[in-house]
């Protein structure tokens, strides 16, 4: 069966230097793609506020239209 419980204490120098490049790594990654989500994020919310904005002015312009015919 395989130990699992490795502690830091017992590893050389070259698998501790190997570990601290490792999370490095994952560190960047992460960061990488926790930056990508919320860009992609807050992109579709900016989509919907032009929306909004369009719909806004197109309804001013329809009940504008409404009065004049009245």
């Amino acid at each position: 069966m395989i130990d699992l419980n490795i502690s830091f204490k017992n590893l050389n120098l070259r698998e501790k230097i190997l570990l601290l490049i490792f999370l490095v790594i994952f560190a960047f990654f992460l960061a990488f793609k926790t930056y990508e989500f919320l860009f992609v994020f807050i992109d579709e919310l900016s989509i919907d506020e032009q929306n909004i904005c369009n719909q806004k002015t197109e309804l001013s312009n329809l009940k504008t239209k409404q009065k004049e015919l009245q």
